[in-house]
């Protein structure tokens, strides 16, 4: 029993992580997040990244039940596993790229047409790295969590949204009382250290999906 909250607990802090990697590099809805909580308060990131997160869960569940279908393939497995490791690798350095660039900086100029909640729906639909990013690391994410137990796949989801809403609540909540969201320095930190752990998980998927063998 302990050992299977645990495990659960290891999945849900490993989504929050992963998760946090992306959510931490700046694009179009962190621009709508800033825009909007100048304008709305303190809720408008915790109502973004619902809406983030209700176009996600539409594209977990067709992973999922294509997941169920095809999982037990060695050849899908191989794929998913060689494809989402190269991902990772490729995810983790743009991280560490940035931070070393410093290209952390948004731009206060996206205007609040939409609500925030339809905000955070059409800043996730129309960014393009969203698709991309579940079609290759989620994907591996998810089915690599999913081989273990239902469950974990779950909480890895849950740990994943949980990252969205901290990091854009925590972005509102600071612009809201007027102070900038993140010591710049801190925010390279931890986009650095993002990517170091991304790029690890790359070299780890490569060589457990390598090794497999029909």
């Amino acid at each position: 029993m302990v050992n299977a909250v645990l495990e659960l607990f290891f999945y849900f802090w490993f989504g929050f992580v992963v998760g946090l990697s992306g959510t931490l590099i700046p694009g179009p809805l962190l621009a709508f997040v800033v825009s909007d909580a100048t304008r709305k308060g303190w809720k408008s990131g915790l109502l973004a990244a619902v809406g983030h997160n209700m176009v996600e869960s539409v594209i977990v569940l067709i992973i999922m039940v294509g997941l169920a279908a095809v999982m037990e393939s060695v050849v899908f497995q191989r794929t998913v596993g060689l494809i989402g490791g190269i991902c990772l690798l490729i995810f983790g350095t743009l991280n560490i790229k940035a931070a070393v660039r410093g290209e952390l900086s948004v731009e206060d100029s996206v205007i609040s047409h939409y609500g925030s909640i339809l905000g955070g729906i059409v800043f996730t639909i129309f960014n393009p790295t969203v698709p991309l990013w579940w079609a290759t690391v989620g994907l591996l994410m998810l089915m690599d969590s999913l081989a273990m137990t239902l469950l974990g796949g779950v909480f890895w989801v849950l740990g994943h949204y949980c990252s969205d809403i901290s990091w854009y609540s925590f972005v509102s909540v600071s612009l809201s009382k007027g102070k900038r969201y993140v010591d710049v320095k801190l925010q390279k930190l931890i986009i650095a250290a993002c990517g170091v752990f991304l790029f690890a998980l790359g070299v780890v998927f490569l060589t457990k999906y390598t090794l497999i063998v029909g």
